[in-house]
């Protein structure tokens, strides 16, 4: 039984440090449209490896909002563990909490993407790296 629960435990961390190093880079935010070509937003997210998230314009790479971020197996508004994924990311300037579940992530030809909810949404946010 220890063994076992040792397994479950040593599978849980892995994967979130493998998601976690794959989580650093820029991602550009899909918007929801009815036709079928993609269009992102005006800010992308860069995940750094030192646990930020930088939100940036599109057009200039100037900043537009920082936080520091997690990504867990922790939830983020009430610090319940379970065997779900959580992304948590905190305002700099602000201090407001975002809480995501990460929903996984995947590359096929070349495209990796992202996908997360946000807590309070039931639309998920498909994020695609660049």
């Amino acid at each position: 039984m220890k063994k076992i629960f040792l397994i479950i435990v040593c599978a849980l961390l892995y994967n979130c440090k493998t998601y976690s190093q794959d989580i650093t880079g820029k991602w550009k935010v899909t918007l929801t449209t009815d036709s079928d070509v993609e269009t992102y937003s005006d800010v992308y997210w860069e995940f750094t490896s030192d646990g930020k998230c930088i939100q940036r314009m599109l057009d200039d790479n100037s900043v537009y909002d920082t936080h520091t971020y997690t990504l867990s197996h922790t939830t983020c508004d009430d610090g319940v563990q379970d065997k779900d994924l959580h992304l948590s990311m905190i305002g700099l300037q602000d201090g407001i909490k975002l809480c995501f579940e990460f929903n996984g992530m995947d590359t096929v030809n070349n495209r990796t993407t992202m996908v997360i909810t946000n807590y309070d949404e039931a639309e998920p946010i498909l994020l695609l790296k660049f």
